[in-house]
């Protein structure tokens, strides 16, 4: 079970960081980036959402 939940916080990290390099609105570089948690990420990924969005 743990290594199904590792597996899919793996994959959704790696999701946010493509879609925030792709975006390049991002003040992080990739190597910043892949050192946020999966909440920062998600986070950062929220703000430009709604920048995009509005």
């Amino acid at each position: 079970m743990a290594k199904i939940l590792q597996t899919a916080v793996e994959k959704r990290k790696a999701f946010l960081i493509t879609y925030l390099l792709e975006a390049n609105a991002s003040e992080y570089d990739l190597e910043q980036l892949t050192g946020l948690t999966l909440s920062q990420l998600e986070e950062e990924y929220r703000d430009i959402k709604e920048t995009f969005n509005d």
